[in-house]
């Protein structure tokens, strides 16, 4: 089964007691708290907060179409920044820039 950000996020904590985010605003309150979620959890309690839809079929669509012309001088601009950094940024500012 997939996980679904809108369904909440259960987290153990290093006491081994479970904490469950059924509500963005409980994780967020956690963050203001503890000012970071734990390593293991992060990535879901993120797509928890930004309610994150995870429609995979949608963003392999727009990924697959080239490049937006909006994106032609994009690379030039970041020069000092890594390839696969700027690449990865590139494809999805692209897929962004064809939803919109």
């Amino acid at each position: 089964r997939r996980w679904n950000s809108h369904q909440g996020v259960e987290v153990q904590r290093d006491d081994g007691q479970e904490i469950m985010f059924a509500e963005v605003d409980n994780a967020r309150e956690y963050l203001y708290r503890k000012a970071a979620f734990p390593d293991k959890h992060r990535p879901k309690l993120w797509a928890h907060i930004l309610q994150l839809p995870h429609n995979d079929a949608a963003f392999e669509q727009l990924q697959a179409k080239s490049q937006h012309p909006s994106m032609s001088t994009f690379y030039r601009q970041y020069p000092n920044h890594s390839h696969r950094t700027i690449r990865c940024l590139g494809l999805i500012l692209s897929a962004l820039s064809h939803w919109s």
